[in-house]
């Protein structure tokens, strides 16, 4: 069982996880047609560029789910001290990361100009400054990348969505200002640079206030020696598998900027950035409830110190619930973007990319079209981590990638954007049934059963929504806010009942009954106070 403290600190880091995602998908429907309306698409092109090619090469080597990884099961067999001997260890290594990350820097600044060939000069001009900018900012923030790791091994992860939540509401508010006052493509880019700055200074005060770790301790030369050994057997396989999925994404951008016929690169790479943006949103649905289970997945597949037959299916029963509700939320996100998806790009972008909003719309199904089978494979892939298999993980991601990134260079040769999504969705089809392989050689993983379990029964919810969708969308061709609002809200409500009638097993339904007994407590007793 869960602790009361930590169930308590789980059930705030979904709320406060949906907080955000709600922040995030707001503000980005809001603010994100007014930047490409105050930069334009070339402006707005080479900005996504520039972040893109350096989000390349911020990648901790594993370190940040080494700590997790590590602090977790320390938690559970070890003692406080050897906790912070983990800690202090890491550290030293996320600096010496950092110096070789500046020197990649450099590098790659002087071959800007070969890269990015399709761009104008004053679009390479804009390129090398903002890159400069989000370049010495990352390299700043990245050393304090452990203390993510750390709050979350600590069941603290609602204070990492805290420290998001504020610096996110300052960007938005320091985006604004610079939209009305007209500051241009600089100081908009400056705000993210702030973002990311308050955000890891709120960290560091959490980790400090509210963990027992401490960076500052003395570790002998031979604990050292035997830490980092751990630590880098570990961490190097999860560098390769997270760095393996970042490339991936990160490196259409400068593909793009390849392969684009002259002076195209940059409108290829706006499309490409808005179609990435919104998976990124998708994922939000998923991975904000999935990523808080490291401890609880730690816990269970070693509990009593071993891993043991009883805990791995112990393991497999939490994990087969967590996906079915991941599923759950994204099978009806991608219904609502199949369906309302165009209709909301028409009415959201403006200038040159709403002329572009028909390829931006397939750009997204493409994308997205392995969401609702991959984000829920999360708490599978943690169970890697946690077990001592993350190199099998590695292996699938590393393929799913490389082969994404082959299929990029011919595909967006002939189709621009478009490929580049194309080759994404094939390579992610790859990644999850080797993931399914490897569960099922390593982790006893029921592929026909967790398949059987999690997604007949969206079938019926997923045809009765997009059929109301489909329909509403013959009704309604003329696209406006009013008739788009309307159309979610009721494709939503179709899907809810559906799911409620269909969709949910017996656990889920012993939940909602819970819940809906708890509403009615509270405004039966809410109602019988007013009339006293």
């Amino acid at each position: 069982m869960i602790a009361i403290g930590t169930k308590a600190n789980l059930k705030l880091s979904v709320i406060l996880g949906y907080v955000l995602i709600g922040i995030n998908v707001i503000s980005g429907i809001v603010l994100l047609p007014l930047i490409t309306g105050s930069l334009g698409q070339s402006g707005y092109g080479v900005y996504t560029a520039a972040s893109s090619l350096v989000s390349m090469f911020l990648i901790d080597l594993g370190l940040g789910s080494a700590a997790t990884r590590f602090i977790s099961k320390y938690r559970v067999t070890n003692t406080q001290k050897d906790v912070n001997v983990l800690i202090n260890v890491i550290w030293k290594c996320f600096f010496l990361i950092t110096g070789i990350i500046c020197v990649v820097f450099v590098i790659f600044y002087f071959l800007i100009d070969f890269l990015y060939r399709s761009f104008t000069p004053v679009e390479i001009g804009q390129f090398r400054v903002i890159y400069i900018m989000a370049a010495i900012c990352s390299a700043f923030c990245f050393p304090f990348n452990v203390i993510s790791g750390i709050l979350v091994a600590y069941d603290k992860a609602y204070l990492n969505k805290t420290a998001e939540i504020v610096s996110k509401l300052l960007f938005i508010a320091a985006t604004i200002s610079c939209i009305v006052l007209d500051l241009g493509l600089y100081p908009m880019a400056a705000c993210f640079l702030i973002h990311s700055l308050l955000s890891v200074l709120l960290k560091m005060i959490f980790g400090w206030k509210y963990t027992k770790s401490s960076f500052f301790v003395k570790v002998d030369k031979n604990t050292f020696k035997s830490t980092l050994k751990s630590i880098m057997t570990y961490s190097i396989w999860t560098s390769i598998s997270t760095y393996s999925r970042t490339l991936m994404l990160s490196f259409m951008t400068t593909i793009l900027g390849i392969t684009s016929q002259e002076n195209e690169g940059t409108a290829q790479i706006s499309i490409y950035g808005i179609a990435n943006q919104i998976e990124t949103y998708v994922s939000y649905f998923s991975t904000t409830f999935g990523t808080i289970f490291y401890p609880e997945v730690s816990r269970r597949l070693y509990r009593g110190g071993n891993l043991s037959k009883e805990n791995i299916e112990n393991f497999n029963e939490f994990n087969a619930r967590i996906s079915h509700i991941q599923a759950m939320i994204l099978v009806i996100v991608c219904v609502g973007l199949a369906t309302c998806g165009n209709e909301f790009l028409q009415i959201w972008l403006t200038g040159d990319l709403a002329q572009s909003h028909e390829a931006i719309y397939f750009c997204v199904l493409a994308i997205c079209s392995t969401a609702a089978f991959l984000y829920p494979m999360q708490v599978l892939e943690t169970a890697f981590n946690t077990s001592g298999y993350i190199k099998y993980q590695c292996l699938a991601n590393l393929i799913g990638s490389a082969v994404a990134i082959v299929l990029a260079f011919p595909f967006s040769y002939y189709f621009g954007a478009l490929g580049c999504c194309i080759s994404i969705a094939f390579g992610t089809m790859i990644r999850i049934v080797l993931l399914c392989i490897f569960g099922r050689r390593f982790l006893q993983f029921k592929i026909g059963k967790y398949f059987l379990k999690t997604y007949p029964r969206f079938v019926i919810p997923v045809v009765l929504s997009a059929g109301v969708g489909i329909l509403l969308n013959y009704l309604f061709p003329n696209p406006s806010w009013i008739t788009f609002v309307g159309k979610v809200l009721l494709i939503s409500v179709v899907y809810g009942l559906s799911i409620i009638i269909f969709g949910l097993n017996e656990y889920e339904k012993g939940k909602f009954l819970q819940f809906y007994k708890r509403i009615g407590s509270f405004f039966k007793n809410l109602i019988d106070n007013v009339v006293k």
